[in-house]
């Protein structure tokens, strides 16, 4: 049976395409609306890959030509406090894709301007931008939803205000930006297939349990 466990896979190819449509269709402008449509957009790709994965192992097991013989084992595996599927929504819930309130300041131009000799300088002002960013491991995506956040904004203030040098300015905020988003997608991408390793090691450890 061991050869069936590993038969199953996540859809890897299908899950990169999803996560770099929900870039191309909400990080083309950086607004907070778009970073929370976003981010939203991530846990639903995520949730539903793995839900996908183990509702069909759990088919598989309960219906048709593979199904448990054994009454007893079956009536454990489909079991609703307790079976296969059932635990595996615990694992999903118990490690949620979470999505964390962004706050950060609003942004306006100061008197006088100075780079980072690394990255543009952020502007920062009065008042405060809220979206919402994604969390799997750690805050690390966090962080870099915010800074997209801060230098689209800064951003736009350059195109509305068109002072002198204005185009050179805006393009160091552009290269930026677009290096930023590359990073986040790769990282993400790679997060969210950590995230679903864990899920399918902890897949094969019930299967086991249940001897299939």
């Amino acid at each position: 049976m061991e050869d069936q466990i590993n038969s199953f896979d996540f859809d890897y190819v299908r899950l990169e395409d999803d996560v770099r449509k929900l870039a191309n269709d909400y990080l083309s402008e950086i607004t907070a609306e778009n970073i929370k449509m976003f981010s939203e957009g991530i846990k639903i790709v995520g949730e539903t890959t793995l839900e996908n994965y183990y509702l069909s192992i759990d088919k598989h097991y309960s219906e048709g030509i593979f199904k448990i013989r054994d009454e007893k084992v079956l009536s454990e595996f489909i079991d609703f406090a307790t079976g296969y599927r059932f635990s595996m929504k615990s694992w999903a819930r118990e490690n949620e894709i979470k999505l964390k309130k962004i706050e950060v300041p609003n942004t306006e131009r100061p008197k006088n301007l100075t780079y980072n000799k690394q990255r543009p300088a952020i502007i920062l002002g009065v008042g405060t931008l809220a979206a919402v960013g994604v969390y799997i491991f750690s805050n690390i995506w966090i962080a870099l939803l915010t800074e997209l956040l801060v230098l689209g904004t800064t951003s736009k203030i350059i195109k509305k205000e068109k002072k002198l040098n204005y185009e050179f300015e805006l393009k160091k905020y552009e290269i930026q930006i677009e290096t930023e988003k590359e990073e986040l997608i790769n990282g993400l991408i790679e997060d969210i297939k950590e995230w679903l390793r864990k899920a399918e090691t902890n897949s094969n450890e019930l299967l086991k349990k249940f001897k299939v």
